[in-house]
């Protein structure tokens, strides 16, 4: 079998494993296999002049974006994927990511599922995260080598563990400074349920397997048509071209672009809830799944306190601040991420503009006042090297502040943990 080939039916099995995992060893194995997997092609990658081992690289990395949207809310991996860092390599890092492994495996083994960042393309942020709160993981470093404690928020070491609190507290409080960003993050929330069109996108998948070529109508201003990639002309059904012309503000999107572009914050085609057939085609290209919208129906939905006024539109591109939401006679700018989430995350126009117009209507009525950044004071570090001074922290939490971290040896952190488990046993006993 030719290299192509041969790499396709190792990035197939893998997904098809991805959909069988049913506990958290089975999530570490196949995080480890796709580790493993990543590194035999980087030691490839020089020598391979048809790409293919870069392309496989990257869409093994795309298979574990997969798993990490599957464990995770997406607002939390939008902001663990802030860092603008390309992937790092992982042959490169050597003893490090095989520590980052060992302790994946020993977290995984306590029961706690685990996503390894360096092997995603989304998470930008930590070595490890676990993800036993999809709104609010626990993000792990993994650092190696001779270094003193106290010194810890010195240097590179200082600058990832500075962007890991910040993010942790944007996560728990829904407002923080994150390291290296000049303006606060401020989060605001909605209740209102997003809605999909997976039925249709199954459905019209489906059909293009089957017969080259497939056509899903969702409503009057929204439709997609799926077709074989069989290295012919793409063409536009005749069903759509009568569609399109019937449309004020057509946009069009393919499917690869979220599978291609990393800047996406959207979830890839394996991570989408339709038939595993349909999305291992959607992952390998077999299939292109095509999108058509119309924007002006955006601003056919209002709601009795605002509606969109406007979208904001360039010479050639949508602006990136496109949404013009006048909520009250006040009016907010939101980003054309949310034209992302229906062009290519398949979410229902109705549904998406309520939530901007409750966003907006949040904004505005909102009395959170900044809290006051101080430059250049970085988190406290509190250092325990015996069982002595950890019995006094529990005692006194308030010996560290909210914005400060813990260092506790592991050997001492184990010998805690079986101090805990002796004493829930006795007390079960008596």
């Amino acid at each position: 079998m030719e290299l192509k080939g041969l790499l396709k039916e190792r990035r197939k099995s893998i997904l098809r494993k991805i959909a069988e995992i049913r506990s958290v060893s089975a999530l570490y194995e196949i995080q480890k296999e796709i580790a493993e997997e990543i590194k035999n092609s980087e030691e490839l990658v020089k020598q391979d002049t048809s790409g293919e081992h870069k392309w496989h690289i990257h869409l093994l990395r795309c298979c574990c974006d997969a798993i990490a949207w599957g464990l995770l809310h997406s607002h939390t991996i939008r902001q663990l994927g802030k860092n603008p860092s390309p992937p790092q390599s992982l042959s490169t890092q050597g003893e490090a990511f095989d520590l980052t492994l060992k302790y994946a495996k020993e977290l995984s083994d306590e029961g706690l599922p685990i996503i390894i960042s360096d092997i995603t393309n989304c998470i930008k942020i930590g070595d490890i995260v676990i993800c036993s709160d999809p709104e609010l993981p626990t993000i792990v470093e993994c650092k190696s080598g001779n270094f003193s404690p106290e010194k810890v928020m010195q240097g590179r070491i200082g600058r990832q563990i500075s962007r890991v609190m910040g993010t942790l507290e944007y996560l728990s409080d829904g407002q923080a400074k994150v390291f290296g960003e000049s303006t606060q993050r401020v989060a605001f929330g909605t209740d209102i349920e997003v809605n999909y069109n997976w039925d249709t996108v199954n459905k019209t998948v489906k059909e293009a397997l089957k017969n080259g070529k497939g056509i899903g109508i969702a409503n009057n201003y929204d439709a997609m048509w799926a077709l074989r990639d069989d290295d012919k002309d793409i063409y536009v059904p005749e069903e759509i071209e009568d569609f399109i012309i019937k449309l004020k503000t057509p946009s069009i999107g393919c499917h690869l672009r979220v599978v291609e572009e990393l800047e996406f914050m959207v979830p890839p085609p394996a991570a989408w809830p339709i038939d595993l057939d349909c999305r291992i085609a959607l992952m390998e290209g077999d299939i292109l799944l095509f999108h058509l919208i119309d924007l002006n129906h955006f601003l056919e939905i209002k709601k009795p306190y605002g509606k969109i006024k406007k979208i904001l539109l360039g010479k050639k591109y949508i602006k990136e601040y496109c949404f013009v939401v006048e909520v009250n006679g006040h009016y907010t700018e939101l980003s054309s991420r949310f034209i992302d989430d229906v062009l290519y995350g398949y979410a229902t126009i109705e549904s998406v503009t309520e939530n901007m117009i409750e966003f907006a209507l949040q904004c505005c009525e909102s009395n959170v006042i900044p809290k006051v950044i101080e430059e250049g004071k970085k988190p406290q570090v509190k250092v325990i090297n015996t069982l002595k001074e950890a019995l006094e922290l529990a005692k006194k939490k308030d010996l560290v502040s909210k914005k400060a971290f813990v260092i506790i040896p592991k050997s001492l952190l184990e010998k805690l943990g079986k101090i805990k488990k002796i004493i829930r046993d006795v007390k079960k006993d008596t």
